[in-house]
């Protein structure tokens, strides 16, 4: 007879629990492991299929358009240097034509000055004829101002005429007084200054006619409004010719 004890674990709720399993022959379980493996080598198979159609779609036309940059690459490079060219060729073509202008120029003006003094002296020349040997010691004739550069400084310009009766020579000196506007008041400033004294005034010799032109400044502080020139002759304590011109 059975104990109750050794009844009870076997055959009562703490009776040991057994666990059930199910058991495939080895057919199965090869058939199994072949089946995943197929599957396994064709999704590879596809993946690697799949990415050459990419390939062989793809690197023709990346390789094209790689050819194509450069063709272009090329292109623009060519155009930069002809460009480049074309600008450099149009610089020294205005820098010519900048020297050829400021020649034309030098030129023109020189001629414009040798022609006024040609009509300078026919004028003398005929003034003189026309005095016949009335006329006074000394005479001014085309006496002009005008600016030169900035505000503060001006050129002058004047013939002297002398009938040079036996021959004989003027001798004498020629005296500028600047007539200015100075702190709101006129001011007679003698002329040329230099350090803010006169210098000694012009020398004269000569028999028929003499130019004469000069440059002259005024002070920063003062406005011209006329320039006065007075002619010396050696001896003399009075001026034997002035004459007043105004700025043009």
């Amino acid at each position: 007879m059975i104990p109750l004890r050794s009844f009870r674990r076997h055959f009562g709720i703490s009776k040991r629990q057994v666990a059930v399993q199910t058991h495939l022959g080895w057919f199965w379980r090869w058939a199994m492991v072949v089946v995943a493996s197929g599957l396994l080598i064709g999704a590879v198979w596809f993946a690697y299929r799949l990415s050459q159609s990419f390939g062989h779609v793809a690197r023709p036309d990346l390789e094209a358009t790689i050819e194509q940059m450069k063709e272009q690459l090329e292109t623009l490079e060519a155009d930069n240097a002809r460009l480049r060219a074309e600008v450099t060729a149009g610089e020294r073509q205005l820098q010519i034509e900048g020297a050829m202008r400021a020649d034309i120029t030098r030129q023109l003006k020189g001629l414009t000055e040798d022609a006024a003094k040609a009509r300078d002296e026919t004028v003398v020349l005929q003034a003189l004829l026309a005095q016949g040997g009335k006329a006074p010691v000394v005479s001014i004739s085309r006496f002009r101002v005008q600016r030169e550069g900035d505000d503060n400084s001006y050129r002058y310009r004047l013939t002297l005429l002398h009938p040079a009766t036996g021959g004989k020579e003027f001798q004498g000196q020629l005296r500028l007084v600047a007539n200015v506007i100075q702190d709101g008041k006129p001011v007679a400033l003698a002329l040329p200054e230099a350090a803010g004294e006169a210098l000694p005034p012009t020398a004269l010799s000569f028999k028929l006619f003499q130019p004469v032109e000069g440059t002259f400044r005024v002070p920063g502080n003062a406005t011209l409004r006329s320039l006065e020139v007075r002619v010396f002759e050696n001896g003399t304590a009075q001026p034997r010719a002035t004459q007043t011109a105004l700025v043009s």
